[in-house]
């Protein structure tokens, strides 16, 4: 076996491990889509509620995404993308002072639908 060949495996071999270790690092990721729609007459009251709640639960730890969307079709409609370190990172945001100000200030006026995901492939 060539010197060349022997690197060329060896950089095949540890780029797998890296593809591999990736790929575990994704499965133990927790991906949430939270739907938020206010009730009529609310829209702008869950907007600025929903904005104040994005800086802060970005720089918790556990957060590697939390992206806040508004349906180009319903300006009342919401649509929060959150990616988390695992499912304790998520109970941890939600016993945030921030996260339960949120709760407290637009609980009565909304309908939230949450979806919780695993990325598998």
């Amino acid at each position: 076996m060539s010197p060349t060949y022997g690197a060329a495996e060896k950089g095949r071999q540890q780029e797998q491990t890296h593809i591999t270790d990736i790929g575990k690092q994704m499965n133990k990721t927790l991906v949430v889509v939270a739907t938020l729609i206010a009730n009529p007459g609310h829209g702008a009251e869950l907007r600025t509620a929903l904005e104040k709640v994005v800086p802060p639960s970005r720089k918790e730890e556990g957060c590697l995404r939390y992206d806040l969307h508004v349906d180009q079709e319903s300006p009342d409609r919401f649509v929060m993308l959150e990616e988390w370190r695992d499912a304790q990172a998520l109970k941890e945001h939600e016993s945030t002072a921030h996260f339960k100000a949120l709760i407290d200030a637009v609980g009565s006026i909304v309908d939230v639908q949450l979806t919780k995901l695993t990325q598998i492939a």
